[in-house]
């Protein structure tokens, strides 16, 4: 089982990777 805090982390770094990606797509438009 997940700990509630290891699933914070893993929430934390999908945030981290979705604005990078929104970094990368501004500035390729």
């Amino acid at each position: 089982m997940i700990g509630i805090r290891q699933k914070g982390k893993f929430l934390h770094y999908f945030e981290f990777i979705f604005k990078e990606i929104d970094l990368i797509m501004e500035k390729q438009v």
